[in-house]
């Protein structure tokens, strides 16, 4: 029995062997062969998806697929599409050892597991055609409700005239006249799908979240200054200092459902694992019980800008700099999806790409706020009176004992309310600034009021709370110190 058992397991694992070597070229060469189809299967999921959006969308008219259709509607017309109907309808069904060798094929080039047997080209047309068949049903449903209500309202008196209130919700005469330059590129308003859909955001933030909108301009008139010279530093474009307003309302304690955390809503394994081999793009925060730097404004916002030039050099594509517009869809939807998306639609260009719904109004709406954030008084928001945080930052700190956070209040005259707002890392239930964490010196980073940083180097010292350090004072923004 034994004997036979050893000639069982080699002949299985040579069989199986030559069955990856035979079918390996096969299965790839059929791979590349359907990858003109890729951006054609992206197109037919997001168009599945939308079509379920509208539908699911809350109204009591029928769903609004004319805006599916004047998204969608010129797709059965194009010669693209019709030159790789052919091979759309190619598809590809293996049996399970054969079909479980395709699936670690495409996994392992980051291709759709259904590359092989789906039909993209088929499902679109047929998608289009449900939905042109849906619309002639819903027009004459909406017609019904709209004349019914009009008898309604015949037989009533006519409502009493309201004034009007003023609001301005398009773009503002400066920028229809000279266009919008963004992040060092000119953003094409002439385009109209561009222009539409910066306009709709516009609207939405000074419409649904207008009181959203105003608590974002208030705290960003108290924390965008620090950030953007941070990102300036970093040598990143100031108006991605805009983007914690997106991401987290700029309120550093903020956690989101998926564990997000802080201004710029790092995962835990994005933030304590760096992938950069460039050591001035080294973006590591620490994630400790006792402290999290990622909701440290300071560090959070170092490893932000660091994290942002990092991924714009994995999606160049050599030939130029890549949008600053791309990098941040790749910070709202992950770079794997974005190179995915520029290598399916053959460009890096932002506005050329169909990507995830949260990302396709990601970027307008930071466009948007950009906008209203300009230009005030054409909106009507007014300015927020906000006064702007300012500190001085002590890095590299290495302590004797511990520092109460009451001592650094009286040693700033200030509250110790004062010293938790500039050091938002530290956990809720600490109150002081431990020398030792299990059994280990640790190094750290704090914000005291401005113009008080010598002051309390000095009375640390003196008082034989300071073993060395700090490795630089700085105003209003920070370094990284190691250790």
């Amino acid at each position: 029995m034994t004997r036979n058992s050893d000639i069982i397991l080699p002949c299985t694992v040579l069989a199986l062997v030559f069955f990856v070597l035979l079918g390996y070229p096969v299965i790839s060469e059929e791979i590349e062969r359907r990858l003109p189809l890729l951006s054609l299967l992206y197109i037919a999921n997001h168009l599945a998806d939308d079509v379920a959006r509208v539908e699911a969308a809350e109204s009591r008219f029928p769903p609004n697929y004319p805006m599916v259709l004047a998204e969608y509607g010129g797709l059965s017309n194009h010669d693209h599409m019709k030159s790789l109907a052919g091979l759309s309808a190619e598809v590809r069904q293996y049996a399970p050892p054969a079909g479980l060798l395709a699936v670690v094929i495409l996994w392992s080039k980051g291709l759709p597991r259904d590359l092989l047997s789906a039909d993209p080209v088929g499902r679109i047309e047929g998608d289009l055609a449900t939905v042109r068949r849906k619309e002639r049903v819903a027009s004459v449903k909406r017609s019904e409700i709209l004349a019914g209500e009009s008898l309604v309202y015949l037989k009533h008196a006519p409502p009493a005239v309201r004034q009007k209130v003023s609001a301005r919700k398009g773009l503002p005469p400066a920028v229809l006249e000279k266009g919008l330059a963004f992040c060092g590129e000119k953003v094409p308003l002439d385009r109209p799908d561009v222009r539409r859909r910066i306009v709709y955001q516009i609207e939405h933030l000074l419409g649904e979240m207008r009181d959203t909108t105003r608590i974002w301009l208030k705290r960003k008139d108290r924390y965008a200054s620090v950030i953007e010279a941070i990102l300036k530093k970093e040598g990143v474009p100031a108006e991605l200092a805009l983007l914690p307003a997106l991401e987290s309302g700029y309120n550093g304690a903020i956690v989101s459902p998926a564990l997000a955390r802080g201004w710029w809503q790092f995962l835990k394994t994005t933030a304590t694992g760096s992938m950069s081999r460039d050591p001035a793009l080294n973006w590591t925060l620490r994630v400790e019980n006792w402290r999290d730097e990622r909701s440290d404004l300071v560090l959070s916002t170092h490893s932000a800008a660091r994290y942002l030039n990092w991924m714009r050099t994995r999606i160049a594509d050599g030939s130029s700099p890549v949008s600053w517009l791309t990098v941040a869809a790749a910070y709202n939807a992950g770079l794997s999806e974005i190179v995915h998306r520029t290598g399916a639609y053959g460009t890096t260009s932002y506005w050329d790409m169909k990507l995830p719904l949260e990302t396709e109004n990601y970027v307008p709406r930071w466009i948007a706020f950009a906008l209203i954030d300009a230009h005030r008084e054409f909106y009507g928001v007014g300015n927020s009176g906000n006064s702007t945080i300012s500190f001085d930052t002590l890095g590299g700190l290495h302590l004797s004992r511990d520092v109460p956070l009451s001592l650094l209040a009286a040693l700033t005259a200030s509250s110790v309310r004062l010293i938790r707002e500039l050091n938002p890392g530290l956990n809720k239930s600490e109150t002081s600034l431990r020398a030792i964490v299990d059994s280990r010196a640790v190094t750290h980073t704090i914000h005291v009021p401005k113009r008080c940083g010598d002051k309390v180097v000095n009375a640390l010292r003196e008082g034989g709370y300071l073993k060395s350090g700090p490795s630089q004072i700085e105003t209003d923004r920070g370094a990284r110190s190691e250790g």
